[in-house]
């Protein structure tokens, strides 16, 4: 029964530190941090334009250009399978939902500003659960049960019924 565990990397003790070289490892964390600062500055700008600009407008004009972008470098219509009727229904279903997702988030710009939409963008799973957590479990729910604790004691103060 052992020797059929031994390979096992939890039973045989092999963990450990992984190895990586050091540059390779500095030029991802590198290229992680410009990408995180552009984020963040597209989004502060996002905010800035859009005191101007319409969403929908804002919205038709960032699809429209990442659209011309891809299209010049990934050439669809000179190489590749015909798209099925099947798939530009899919296509369609992703796009529009896809604007909406867009629609719903830069509203949410507008609405929270820049620096809450960055942090939610950026700790969205963490965000997910605390309201998970609220909204199933006890905790966090304060006001409620403090107007639950208030009723209660306002009914015993109550004189008694004739």
């Amino acid at each position: 029964m052992e020797d059929k565990y031994s390979s096992n990397v939890l039973s045989g003790g092999k963990l450990g530190m992984v190895e990586v070289p050091n540059s390779r490892l500095t030029r991802y964390i590198v290229l992680l941090i410009v990408t995180k600062v552009l984020k963040a500055l597209g989004i502060f700008e996002s905010y800035d334009i859009l005191k101007v600009v319409h969403i929908v407008q804002f919205i038709f004009i960032l699809k429209l250009g990442s659209a011309v972008i891809l299209l010049f470098f990934q050439k669809p219509f000179s190489s590749g399978k015909v798209v099925s009727k099947r798939q530009w229904i899919k296509l369609l279903k992703h796009a529009v939902f896809s604007c909406i997702i867009s629609l719903l988030g830069f509203f949410g710009l507008t609405l929270c500003g820049p620096l809450r939409t960055l942090l939610l963008f950026e700790h969205s799973d963490v965000v997910v659960i605390a309201l998970l957590g609220v909204l199933f479990t006890g905790t966090g729910g304060g006001a409620i049960q403090d107007q639950r604790r208030c009723s209660l004691h306002h009914r015993r103060d109550l004189p008694p019924p004739l």
